[in-house]
């Protein structure tokens, strides 16, 4: 279903952000770089969200006209 995508996706932006902080607390990272990389998984997220709610209500119109 669309949620239980939507539940990996988010997810794997939790796992992510998870990545990018400790890399930020072992120095890897600076402050900008990890707000650029934080910035850039959400964007990255919305979009992957938006195309699972589009491609859902195209499959239900699908289902809907049979």
């Amino acid at each position: 279903t669309a949620e239980e995508a939507k539940v990996a996706v988010r997810n794997i932006r939790r796992d992510t952000m998870d990545k990018i902080k400790k890399m930020k607390n072992d120095k890897s990272l600076n402050e900008d770089e990890t707000a650029l990389y934080e910035k850039e998984v959400e964007k990255i997220i919305t979009k992957l969200v938006e195309r699972i709610d589009v491609k859902f209500k195209e499959k239900e119109k699908e289902v809907i006209s049979v």
